[in-house]
């Protein structure tokens, strides 16, 4: 529906370096998930900036549902809400980085401030909750 009404198409295309990151972080523990990334063609400026905003609310979204896990397995431990934590907060951890083709760049690019205190945010809360606690 976001597409349809902003004009924003979406090609997912397999990147090498990311499965070989994807491979790498596996055997360290912890899977991030960059196998693939996305290419998107939008509207002119405007839709491109939509697209960058719903990247920063997707990436907000996926720290959250980390966080949610985290408390959840703190109150009531299970395999199900490690597993949860884990998947979430490594998504959000690869989507944050800024380096090409991941949602991160794009934002440092569009919003430095923003990008920054995503970064402030994510990269910590992901160390603290899968490896401190």
């Amino acid at each position: 529906m976001y597409e349809r009404r902003f004009g924003v198409v979406t090609v997912f295309r397999f990147w090498p370096a990311g499965a070989m990151i994807c491979l790498g972080s596996a055997l360290l523990g912890s899977a991030l998930a960059t196998g693939g990334y996305e290419l998107e063609s939008t509207k002119g400026p405007d839709a491109a900036a939509q697209a960058i905003r719903l990247k920063v609310g997707l990436l907000l979204m996926m720290f959250f549902i980390s966080v949610s896990f985290f408390t959840a397995n703190l109150l009531s431990p299970q395999k199900y809400f490690q597993i949860g934590r884990l998947l979430a907060s490594g998504i959000a951890l690869a989507e944050v980085c800024p380096m090409t083709p991941m949602p991160g760049l794009r934002i440092y690019q569009w919003r430095r401030t923003i990008w920054a205190i995503l970064f402030a945010l994510i990269v910590p809360a992901f160390f603290l909750m899968n490896f401190i606690w």
